[in-house]
């Protein structure tokens, strides 16, 4: 996914990135829990074919979530950020936390996978499952980054270069 963020001072883009980057700290020690396999739920225990109709039900909600950050990426972002709108602080405000929710939601949908019990068979398919989170985490983590990456070069830039942009500030993200 791309986007082109138009501003003429930048804070706007400054909101964001600061509730964004708020909201990914607030997750961070279960996103840790996430990777190194740490369960502090009770374990759930589901008999091969319970599990497999569990985790078809999970899949697809997955992908909805992913859907949803794209949507929000392109359409979201855009409306929030774009030259044309005003600079609505409440919007800004509400695009990044729910960027920010789905970036929890996905944690907690793998720390979910890695409180299963299914038999040993199966601990592979579990950790790949609950690795998904991670790649949907990472989209987050990475709209984040070029996002500031191109903000904090924007900044760099004094006030004929920014006129020579035209306050473009340039962000790709691919969401894993």
């Amino acid at each position: 996914m791309g986007f082109i963020v138009r501003k003429n001072d930048g804070w706007e883009c400054e909101l964001l990135l600061e509730i964004l980057r708020e909201e990914m700290e607030s997750v961070r020690s279960m996103k840790l829990d996430l990777q190194y396999g740490f369960v502090g739920e009770r374990v759930k225990y589901f008999e091969a074919y319970e599990f497999f109709k569990w985790s078809a039900t999970q899949l697809e909600l997955i992908a909805r979530q992913t859907e949803a950050f794209q949507r929000l990426g392109n359409e979201g972002l855009h409306a929030a950020l774009a030259e044309e709108n005003e600079g609505d602080p409440a919007s800004i405000c509400l695009i990044a936390r729910k960027v920010g929710a789905l970036y929890k939601w996905a944690a907690e949908w793998g720390i979910e996978f890695r409180s299963v019990s299914v038999g040993s068979d199966f601990t592979t398919l579990l950790d790949l499952y609950a690795r998904t989170a991670l790649i949907l985490m990472e989209g987050v983590e990475a709209l984040y980054g070029g996002l500031k990456s191109s903000f904090d070069y924007w900044c760099s830039l004094n006030e004929d270069e920014r006129a020579m942009h035209k306050g473009r500030v340039e962000a790709s993200n691919s969401p894993g």
